[in-house]
């Protein structure tokens, strides 16, 4: 009963917050604990929801570094290297929201299954 309760808690939130804040490692245990814990439809939906936050804060990384690219291709006294660099961390950041963007939609199946 007290795990379903602080599960519950750590679910609402999750989904109350609209923004994910920067990662610590209080932050990074609790995100396992939550996904340990997640056992309901709703915890699972809450978990799905987190991940969406994250893949938008990925996309947002991913503009920044192209934006950045485009700043460094305008430059004439910038190293083709210092674009390419953006442009790759830009990559990064679009796989690492696609990778969220997967973890949300299995969150999304299991609560599916999932007691409500």
């Amino acid at each position: 009963m007290k795990n379903g309760l602080v599960a519950t808690l750590i679910s609402a939130m999750l989904v109350a917050s609209g923004t994910v804040l920067a990662q610590s490692d209080d932050e990074t245990g609790l995100e396992h604990l939550v996904i340990e814990m997640a056992t309901t439809s709703a915890q699972h939906h809450a978990v799905a929801d987190h991940y969406v936050a994250k893949a938008e804060e990925a996309r947002q990384e991913m503009r920044r570094h192209e934006s950045m690219a485009r700043a460094y291709g305008r430059s004439r006294t910038a190293q083709p290297q210092m674009r390419n660099h953006c442009l790759q961390l830009a990559e990064n950041y679009e796989q690492i929201a696609a990778e969220y963007d997967e973890l949300a939609k299995l969150h999304e199946q299991e609560a599916i299954h999932a007691p409500q």
